[in-house]
């Protein structure tokens, strides 16, 4: 997931970029255990943002994941 991703909201056109992330892809979790997976996207777009713009899983292995309202840092 290392590409640009463009979102399209209304006549907007959203950019993000992969930036890091805290556990790579090939990290051994214990099976059973809980673990936090974060990602960090830079907005490559124009425009900031609106308050309601949401990430969501489109591909890859299901991992039960929930849409995620993006946190806005100054």
């Amino acid at each position: 997931m290392k590409a640009e991703k463009i979102l399209k909201k209304g006549k907007s056109l959203l950019k993000a970029r992969f930036v890091s992330e805290n556990i790579g892809d090939k990290h051994e979790v214990v099976s059973g255990s809980k673990f936090i997976k974060q990602w960090v996207y830079r907005n490559d777009g124009e425009t900031a943002w609106p308050i309601d713009v949401t990430f969501e899983q489109s591909s890859g292995d299901y991992l039960q994941s929930q849409s995620v309202k993006i946190a806005h840092i100054v």
